[in-house]
């Protein structure tokens, strides 16, 4: 069975917690209080990878609508920006067994269908962990200076110009926000 992308429920959110933990070492967690706001705030933009690992998810993704550059880690309560420009790929984490697996393509994808759909033409991100080159694959491109707190030595904001072509394939992926 190829694992895939479905909508998160509240009742995901302590495994999503916990891949966190495990994904994004040493960054600190966001933890708990994060993800609950990001699914409550933007439920449209938070889904969960299937597995076979024994846990209900594998994966995660959290996006939502922005404007200008990325909130500080940690931020909560969120507020949603009254004219957003683009949605931000807030983080995403796969765990190994899940990535290779083309399961970051496929929510690249589905969040450009999430953007179009809100009437934003860009996709965002802040690639850590050296995720830099996967990202690029899936057609990012590096968007200017670090500005927000708290994404680690080495963090690169990162856009994808245009929802309207979502990534085909991406090969092999490492976790990364």
């Amino acid at each position: 069975m190829t694992p895939s992308w479905r909508p998160m429920v509240a009742a995901d959110l302590e495994t999503v917690a916990a891949i966190e933990r495990e994904s994004h070492n040493p960054l600190p967690p966001e933890g708990l209080s994060v993800f609950a706001d990001r699914l409550a705030l933007f439920p449209a933009g938070c889904f969960v990878a299937g597995c076979r690992l024994g846990r209900p998810v594998g994966g995660y993704a959290l996006a939502h609508p922005w404007a200008g550059p990325a909130p500080a880690l940690g931020s909560v309560p969120l507020r949603l920006p009254e004219s957003p420009d683009h949605l931000l790929l807030h983080d995403v984490a796969i765990l190994p067994p899940l990535r290779g697996q083309g399961l970051a393509a496929a929510v690249v994808a589905l969040l450009c269908r999430v953007a179009a759909a809100q009437g934003l033409a860009e996709l965002r991100l802040v690639s850590v962990h050296a995720t830099q080159p996967m990202w690029a694959r899936l057609g990012f491109v590096a968007d200017g200076p670090m500005a927000a707190a708290g994404y680690g030595e080495g963090a690169v904001p990162m856009r994808l110009a245009s929802v309207a072509t979502p990534p085909r394939g991406g090969g092999r992926q490492p976790a990364g926000r």
